[in-house]
């Protein structure tokens, strides 16, 4: 989204076949944050400006160093916690970067301001119609293992999205 969003995207993942994947879908940048350093990295990419939006599904630790290389008035979206620990952002590096730490909450967003949600899929629907949005299907369930395509998700296999079929 990033991208048709005219955005430079620094992709950043935990492994390089997960980087392949970002790679194959545009980002103009790879970073491996289990072998390269998050804040030097993204800081040496944006002319020591760091991040106007960092979008953080992953929790944990990711999301203290990604606070360290925000841009001033910049936006960490997050999104959730795939890595399992929910971080406790600490207000001082808010106050340093003078950003801001904003939870996505999508069914509850949807609920609050449907018109917006409406707008934003009308958009999505139009650039899936015209090819230029593709999602990534890694892995493709019957509905009885609906507990494999869990498992799938809790310990982080798939690198896209995961479909039950039913029927």
């Amino acid at each position: 989204l990033g991208k048709l969003m005219g955005a430079q995207v620094i992709a950043a993942a935990s492994s390089d076949a997960k980087l392949k994947l970002c790679a194959d879908y545009g980002a103009d940048h790879l970073l491996n944050y289990n072998a390269e350093p998050i804040k030097e990295t993204v800081l040496g990419l944006t002319d020591e400006q760091g991040a106007d939006v960092v979008f953080d599904p992953v929790g944990g630790d990711a999301t203290f160093q990604s606070l360290r290389c925000m841009n001033r008035g910049g936006r960490l979206l997050i999104v959730g916690f795939a890595s399992g620990p929910i971080p406790e952002i600490p207000a001082n590096r808010l106050l340093l970067r003078q950003c801001q730490a904003v939870g996505v909450a999508f069914g509850s967003y949807g609920a609050q301001y449907p018109d917006r949600i409406r707008a934003n899929m009308a958009v999505l629907t139009d650039w899936w119609k015209h090819g230029m949005l593709k999602p990534h299907v890694s892995m493709t369930f019957p509905l009885e293992e609906a507990v494999a395509a869990m498992n799938a998700l809790t310990t982080r296999k798939a690198t896209g999205k995961v479909v039950v079929k039913v029927g």
